[in-house]
């Protein structure tokens, strides 16, 4: 729909993947298998902040980009996750 948005949403999925890597860390980390949970939720929170603020900024330009038939499949997406 938007190519030129390509290599930004590249970065986004990425960082989803970190997200939930963070996640996995801080299990481990609360079960005594990885390193302290606070050091793991410190990363896991500057990296979901950093994303967080990312992706709404992307979502809110898309409004003003697309058309009205483009903005409802983009929601299509977003609801079938």
């Amino acid at each position: 729909m938007v190519p030129e948005l390509a290599a930004s949403l590249a970065e986004l999925e990425s960082a989803h993947d970190k997200i939930c890597g963070g996640v996995t860390r801080m299990l481990a980390a609360l079960h005594g298998g990885g390193p302290r949970p606070a050091a793991v939720f410190a990363r896991f929170d500057a990296e979901y902040g950093d994303h967080a603020r990312r992706e709404s900024e992307l979502l809110r330009g898309l409004g003003t980009r697309l058309d009205p038939a483009q903005r409802a499949a983009v929601a299509a997406m977003l609801r079938e996750g």
